[in-house]
């Protein structure tokens, strides 16, 4: 994690969440497939369309709610991102 304060948009905090404090990362190789099973079983889309998007850390995310109040985030690595790209995406300065 970056140093600075935390940050309150997380999904795992129960504020944010408004849920319980369980989140779960999954990674696999297709979220699109992923989300969908799990959105078709009965989970609830956390948030708001797209179901996924692609996150400036490289990965294509998913986020959904399982009956239990739990939050999960499915995740498909597209690209390694080197920290100083990653640091530029962000806008963060580097010295």
């Amino acid at each position: 994690m970056l140093a600075g304060a935390p940050r309150r948009d997380r999904s795992c905090l129960p504020e944010a969440a408004e849920t319980t404090t369980a989140c779960f990362d999954l990674n696999g190789d297709d979220v699109d497939a992923t989300m969908a099973g799990f959105l078709a079983a009965g989970a609830t889309l956390y948030g708001t369309d797209p179901a996924v998007e692609e996150a400036y850390r490289g990965d294509r995310v998913g986020r959904f709610v399982d009956p239990a109040g739990n939050v999960w985030c499915p995740m498909t690595a597209r690209e390694a991102v080197a920290v100083e790209a990653l640091l530029a995406r962000l806008a963060v300065p580097t010295a």
